[in-house]
């Protein structure tokens, strides 16, 4: 086969790109990639893409903004004006409502500790006196034993039969006769503190029990005339230092009651008139009426047994 080209294979040769040239499947291929090159930097890179903000794609839907809620003991208007508020106004009031809480809860904390500190001192201060109660009694029947038997008399005569031993047993008995009054002064001082305590227990007791017995303007007066109506019923004087805040309530009541009926059973003397001026019936039952309406008022003003006695009596 002779290597000379012919006039037509060198047309051919230069019209397809040279010798070697691809064949045409495979430059429609190269074509093909070379497209995908040229489509693929259409697109934009990566920096770019991140670059994107995500919340400019459709569809993204804003968080609701929390709801911040006012004090549950509030009122209905208060909470109301409440969620009118900016929030940095509304943090600043829970701020403060919850600094508050916290001052409250530690003054409260603050005050059952005292409390319970006082009542820790009163129940070891009542043991100690009831310790020196019975060391002052052993004491006493100690040297009661001891030394009943010794008169004046029998001193003076040891002191002359036996000066020694008069002055032996004479320092003992001084001794002991000594120690035993001290024991008694102080079991009498320990019970006079603690009853003092017991009676300032009981006045604050009474301060909702029975504030008419420690009201600063009549409670002297009304306390006294509750120990004589409970010395007239019976009761023995020296137990009215013991009486406790709720039995003189009790017996405060019980004295009301006893004198509202007294004034019930005594015989009602008509009012004087002048002569002349006799009132009708209309004006007398007028007259009666605006009585009874004063007491009431009185009593839904005070609320004290008195006035109740009083509303009761202006009826009849």
């Amino acid at each position: 086969m002779s290597d000379t080209l012919t006039i037509d294979q060198a047309v051919d040769i230069v019209t397809d790109g040279g010798v070697g040239a691809d064949s045409p499947p495979e430059r429609e291929e190269n074509a093909a990639l070379e497209g995908a090159e040229i489509s693929d930097g259409d697109q934009p890179s990566g920096e770019e893409a991140a670059e994107t903000p995500a919340d400019t794609q459709e569809g993204d839907v804003e968080a609701p903004a929390t709801v911040v809620e006012a004090p549950t003991f509030w009122s209905a208007e208060g909470k109301a004006l409440f969620a009118t508020l900016t929030p940095e106004a509304q943090a600043a009031i829970l701020a403060e409502e919850n600094g508050v809480k916290q001052l409250t809860a530690k003054k409260l904390e603050g005050t059952a500790a005292e409390k319970k500190a006082a009542k820790a001192e009163r129940d070891k201060f009542a043991q100690l006196t009831g310790r020196m109660a019975e060391a002052a009694e052993r004491a006493e029947t100690t040297f009661a034993s001891r030394w009943a038997g010794i008169t004046p008399e029998g001193w003076s005569a040891l002191a002359q039969q036996d000066p020694n031993k008069y002055t032996a047993l004479k320092a003992q008995f001084d001794a002991e006769q000594h120690a035993t009054q001290q024991a008694k002064a102080a079991r009498a001082e320990a019970e006079s503190t603690q009853h003092a305590d017991w009676l300032s227990e009981q006045a604050e007791k009474l301060q909702t029990l029975c504030p008419a017995l420690v009201d600063p303007v009549h409670g002297e007066k009304n306390l006294r005339e509750l120990s004589d109506w409970l010395i007239k019923e019976g009761v023995d004087p020296e137990d009215l230092p013991r009486v406790d805040a709720v039995q003189m309530t009790l017996a405060r009541k019980a004295m009301l009651y006893d004198l509202g009926v007294a004034k019930l059973q005594q015989p009602r003397q008509p009012p004087a008139t002048k002569p002349g001026l006799k009132p009708s019936g209309s004006e007398s039952s007028t007259l009666q009426q605006r009585s009874s309406a004063n007491a009431m008022a009185r009593l839904n003003k005070s609320g004290s047994i008195d006035d109740a006695v009083d509303a009761i009596l202006s009826r009849k």
